[in-house]
Order: structure tokens, then sequence, then C-alpha cells
């Protein structure tokens, strides 16, 4: 059930304000396990609770004092306060919530081929993005949006998707299957960041399987074979395509292209140099309509370096050996593009299920299986 709620305002159509129904879910499903809670009473999370009420706490003085207690009272709630809801749903997510995640990106995958048979990019024609596929030689400009409400949005889901099938252990043909069919989105969604972020997972996966596994020499034979024909096809591949690849990935300009990202870097750095403790008083600070596209610069900029000290030391405790190569993967994305660190949002759910749920080894057994029975399974 949660899956699915916390998919729903990834879609057009539907507001950010259906989270609430996620939030109102999560606590339900909190209180109603009494193993989770009998496991917040044993200490087992209690740093990190406590954690993350010192940055909603250090975040509201900070705001108090930048804004005024009247102006504050009076604005919008602020995107601090969802973080501990965030936290909350990433603790209830189990393994059946996460199947539903990736049965909604396959079938918004589906949506996606659709959408690029049909020429178009959206079936939600009033969208600002909506346009017709084919009418520009670069991939950049002819991207479908699935049900989402930009590119960016569905590619991430794609990256999230391929991520899951790791995570939740599918195995075999159904594995290669769903591979197959979301790295075929990914190409037909186009983010670079998406892109540099799955290199990233497999090149970590690749280096950690062998530094774990003990192979014969026959089997080494056999992989270093195997590797070295994937490497004459993908040099083949370049040398005649090498062009048209740069030509796409460049955007046709011959150079390393960042889409603007380094004007709007520069701004935020400069923003940061000026105001490196308070930040924007833990607001939302926008470059006109730009967000900051690194989650770290967006990070510090909105709250200022101390409160963003926090953040880090939370993931930085809970990476484990289990966790490292998916938290590093969605690092990666997010220091091209504002991935983590919104508030509540699909990708900041997943990435603290993931550094909470592998948890290190508790030194009570019983305790680390009820930790699992408490969160994982139903």
């Amino acid at each position: 059930m949660i899956g699915f709620l916390i998919y729903l305002p990834t879609l057009a159509f539907v507001p950010h304000l259906g989270y609430i129904l996620s939030i109102l879910y999560a606590l339900y499903r909190y209180f109603e396990n009494k193993a989770a809670l009998d496991l917040m009473r044993k200490n087992y999370l209690i740093l990190e609770v406590s954690i993350v009420f010192f940055i909603v706490l250090l975040s509201t003085i900070n705001n108090v004092l930048g804004w005024g207690i009247e102006s504050y009272f009076s604005s919008r709630v602020s995107f601090f306060f969802l973080f501990p809801f965030t936290i909350l749903i990433s603790l209830v997510l189990d393994r059946n919530d996460l199947k539903v995640l990736l049965v909604l990106v396959f079938v918004e995958t589906m949506v996606v081929f659709w959408e690029y048979a049909s020429g178009v990019s959206t079936f939600f024609t009033s969208l600002e993005r909506f346009s017709e596929i084919g009418t520009n030689e670069l991939w950049y400009y002819n991207k479908p949006l699935g049900l989402s409400l930009n590119s960016s949005a569905i590619a991430l889901k794609l990256l999230i998707a391929f991520l899951l099938i790791d995570i939740i252990k599918i195995r075999g043909v159904l594995s290669l299957f769903l591979k197959f069919v979301f790295l075929l989105g990914i190409f037909m969604t186009f983010n670079r960041s998406v892109i540099v972020a799955l290199v990233t997972f497999q090149l970590l996966k690749t280096l950690m399987y062998f530094s774990q596994t003990k192979l014969s020499s026959i089997r080494w034979v056999f992989i270093m074979m195997a590797v070295g024909s994937i490497f004459v096809i993908c040099v083949s591949i370049l040398f005649v395509y090498w062009d048209v690849l740069v030509n796409q990935m460049t955007r046709n300009t011959g150079k390393v292209e960042l889409s603007g990202r380094e004007q709007i870097w520069n701004y935020f750095l400069n923003f940061i140099s000026e105001n490196l403790f308070f930040g924007n008083h833990s607001k939302k600070i926008y470059w006109g309509d730009y967000h900051a596209h690194n989650s770290f610069l967006q990070l510090i900029a909105n709250n200022g370096v101390l409160i963003a000290l926090g953040y880090i030391y939370l993931i930085v405790r809970n990476i484990r050996k289990s966790n490292v190569i998916y938290v590093i993967s969605i690092l990666t994305y997010s220091f091209f593009q504002y991935g983590i660190f919104w508030g509540i949002s699909l990708l900041d759910i997943i990435f603290f299920h993931l550094l909470l749920r592998f948890k290190r080894e508790l030194k009570d057994t019983n305790g680390f299986k009820s930790f699992h029975l408490a969160f994982l399974k139903k």
C-alpha cells in the first residue's frame, strides 16, 4: 500500500501534497507494529532519531532568526519539517513495498515506449514540455516523459528501479528482462546524470564481486575472455559511431556541456561563501527558476554548513558494506542533480531506507533479527 502511495506524487497529475497520504499510512503501520515500538525502546535507533530531531530543531531556530517570528508563523510549512516523515516512511517500507514500486515503474516504462512509438513526448498535451518526437536530431530533445512532469523525473524512477532489482534480489531471466526494459527506458529518456550514476553502480558492483569471490583459474580465463570480447565490441562501436555519440552527449557543441550548471553552481558557491553559517535560513533558495542541480550545494545554501553537517553525519555513520554501492550511486546522481534533501521525495525515501535498513550488526543477535522482522517483513 505505502509503495503505491509514495509513487503517486511523482506523477504529473498528482500534487506533491499526495505525500500526506503516505505519511498518515506510515504512522498507522508504525504504531500498529508493536515490534517496531519495542525496537525503539531498546535504543537501536536512538542516535538516528536524535540527529533528525536536532536537525529539525536547529533548522527551526535558523528559520525564525532569518525571517522573524511574525513572518515565520504566517508562512507555509518549511520543507525541513517533512524530513522526519521521510525517515518514518523509509523505516516502515518492506520488501513487498519495493516490489510494488518496481511494478509501477515498469508500467510507466511501458507508457514511455508507447509515447515514443506515438511520436509525442507525453500524452498530457497541456503540459509545458509536450512536443513531437523526431523534430530534432538530438536525443536530448526527443525524450518521452511517461506519466511524469518532466524527463528527469521518469529517468530518476528508472534508475531507482534498476537499483531495486538488485536490492530485492531478483534473479534469473526475470532480472535480465527487467534490466533490459529499464536500460532501454533510460536510453530513451537520455538523462546524463542517470547514465553516470548507473555506470558508477555497475563498476562498483563489479569491483565488489571480484573482491569477494574466489574463482578457479578456468573461470578466470572465461571471465577475461568475456570481458575482452565486450571491450572489443564497445571499442568498435565507439570507433564507428564516435562523432554521433560525441554530438549527442555534448548537444552538438563538441565539448563537455553541463547544461548551464557551471553558471548555476557558481551562483550557489558565491552565495554559500557569503552565507556560510546560516545559508538561506533553512528556506530553499533558487537562482531564478533553477535549483542548484547539486544536492550538496543546495543543502548548504539552504541551511548553512553547520546544519548541513548534521545531514552528512547521519548518512556517513550508516554507510555499510551491504549498502555502499547503492548509496554511492545515489550520491553520484545527486552531485549532478538535486536528487536527495528535498525534505520528502521518492529518492529521499529510498535513500534513507537503504541507509537504515542495512543497520550495523548489533551485538544482540535476536535484536538484529527483530529489526528486520519489524521493518522488512510482513
